[in-house]
């Protein structure tokens, strides 16, 4: 589902893992709610990164979508909105 800069995935599995790979500099920040306070400090990132998490949603806070290839339990994402700023929820089943 996406409104606007927010869009929500379902994933399957214990464990939520995130993997970023960057082609530039992208702002990230993750979350258990789209305003929600950051569970993992957030900055701008360039280089590639592995977060786990046992939460049942996480909100990622991306800033420079365009610089950023997310891949969430082996899955890369689609973004289907063109926006520089955007909110991704990974939730489990």
């Amino acid at each position: 589902m996406t409104d606007n800069n927010q869009s929500i995935f379902t994933v399957t599995g214990d464990t939520i893992e995130i993997d970023l790979e960057f082609d530039g500099e992208s702002y990230i920040d993750f979350r258990t709610e789209r305003f929600g306070d950051p569970i993992e400090a957030g900055g701008v990132l360039s280089s590639d990164e592995s977060f786990e998490f046992d939460e049942d949603a996480i909100t990622i806070n991306v800033g420079n979508i365009f610089g950023v290839n997310i891949t969430v339990n082996g899955e890369e994402l689609e973004y289907p909105v063109d926006v520089h700023h955007h909110y991704i929820t990974i939730e489990r089943e």
